[in-house]
C-alpha cells in the first residue's frame, strides 16, 4: 500500500475523494456529518499547505485507490488518527491494512509516539479493526469511544 500526500493529488483523485467524503456510509461515521462542497473541499486541501498540524493520505493498493487517512492535531509526538476506506471498492480488509500503514508511517516518517482514535460506539466494523491493530480503550461517553496506541519505532506497540 502506497500513500498519496493530499497536497500532490491529481484533479481525478481529488474529485473522487469529494465523491467518497460524501457518501453516505463515509458521512454516517464521520464527526462532520454534513455534505460538503467541492470549494469547501478544495480548500481544505489547500489549507494543508499552511498547517503542520495536519497530514492527508490517499491509500492506493494495487493501482486502486483504496482509501483516506488523515493525521490532524499532531504535537508532542502525538496525533488523531482517522480514516475511511474507499465506499466503492471491493477489496476486504482495508480498514486494518489503513490503521497498519497509518502507524507504520507515524513512527517512522512523522516520529510519533502516541496515536488517538476515536469512533463512534455504533461503528463496530472501526471497532473491530481498530482493536486489531492493537488499540486499547482509553475513555468512552454516550456516544464516542476513545482508543490509543503506544507506537515503537516501526509502528507497533
Amino acid at each position: 500500500m502506497d500513500f498519496i500526500d493530499f497536497k500532490m493529488l491529481s484533479e481525478t483523485y481529488i474529485n473522487d475523494i469529494y465523491i467518497w467524503r460524501n457518501s453516505d456510509i463515509v458521512r454516517s461515521n464521520s464527526f462532520n456529518r454534513n455534505e460538503i462542497s467541492i470549494i469547501e473541499h478544495r480548500e481544505f486541501i489547500k489549507s494543508l499547505n499552511e498547517d503542520i498540524t495536519k497530514k492527508y493520505f490517499l491509500a492506493v493498493l494495487d493501482n486502486e485507490p483504496v482509501g483516506v487517512v488523515g493525521f490532524t492535531d499532531i504535537y508532542n509526538r502525538t496525533a488523531n488518527l482517522g480514516y475511511y476506506k474507499n465506499p466503492f471498492t471491493k477489496k476486504t480488509g482495508i480498514g486494518k491494512l489503513l490503521i497498519n500503514k497509518a502507524c507504520e508511517y507515524a513512527a517512522i516518517t512523522l516520529n510519533l509516539e502516541l496515536l488517538i482514535m476515536k469512533v463512534f460506539k455504533t461503528n463496530l466494523i472501526s471497532i473491530h479493526c481498530i482493536t486489531q491493530c492493537g488499540f486499547t480503550e482509553n475513555k468512552r461517553d454516550d456516544e464516542v469511544i476513545e482508543y490509543i496506541l503506544k507506537l515503537n519505532k516501526y509502528g507497533t506497540r
